[in-house]
């Protein structure tokens, strides 16, 4: 079952904010909530531009006030596991199979 939403410029662009915020708020979601941005927003490079330059700018306005004692990992930006540079997902400091995309 599919669903057809009508927004304004205005109103996609507030969803748009909505998601990348969330997916400061909530990181195991980036990756839906990162599809769901593709469906509605201009896409450059295979990812969606407004949202990522909402993301960039919750990063550094959101994160910092829901998590103001972990750090980011230095490969994904993602927040870093305790007492650590890197994230779970890079522990080792080296990049995953899932970094590379096609």
């Amino acid at each position: 079952m599919s669903h057809a939403l009508k927004l304004n410029e205005g109103e996609r662009q507030m969803v748009l904010m909505a998601l990348a915020h969330l997916a400061i708020e909530r990181p195991g979601w980036d990756d839906a909530l990162h599809r769901l941005a593709l469906q509605i927003d201009n896409e450059e490079g295979g990812r969606p531009a407004m949202y990522d330059q909402f993301r960039a700018l919750a990063r550094v306005h959101v994160a910092p006030a829901l998590r103001p004692d972990e750090g980011e990992c230095k490969l994904c930006n993602r927040p870093a596991a305790p007492d650590s540079e890197f994230c779970k997902r890079h522990a080792g400091g080296e990049p995953v199979a899932e970094d590379y995309t096609p």
